[in-house]
């Protein structure tokens, strides 16, 4: 069975009231693009780390997010996992 990809994640977007740390990392990330680390997303919102930790794994659990590759922390120098909207949500988002 297939599914709307394309509407189911409308309705996320256009449905769901986030949490306003949610709603920090979001507009984060909807604004300057990209793949982002949960230290960079701490850096640049403020939020601890934990913080955003939770917030990620909500976020995705939802499908507003998605996982995006593996790459060297800027904050940490650390190899970390990154999130990013998924493909297309940009589109989604002017909807």
């Amino acid at each position: 069975m297939r599914i709307n990809q394309a509407d189911t994640a409308r309705e996320v977007f256009h449905t769901t009231d986030f949490q306003p740390q949610q709603q920090r990392i979001l507009d984060l990330i909807n604004r300057l693009g990209g793949d982002w680390t949960i230290g960079e997303i701490a850096a640049s919102t403020g939020l601890d780390k934990s913080a955003v930790s939770g917030r990620r794994n909500s976020l995705l659990a939802i499908g507003a997010v998605e996982l995006g590759h593996e790459r060297k922390c800027s904050r940490s120098g650390k190899t970390c996992q990154t999130i990013r909207l998924p493909v297309g949500q940009m589109d989604l988002l002017a909807a």
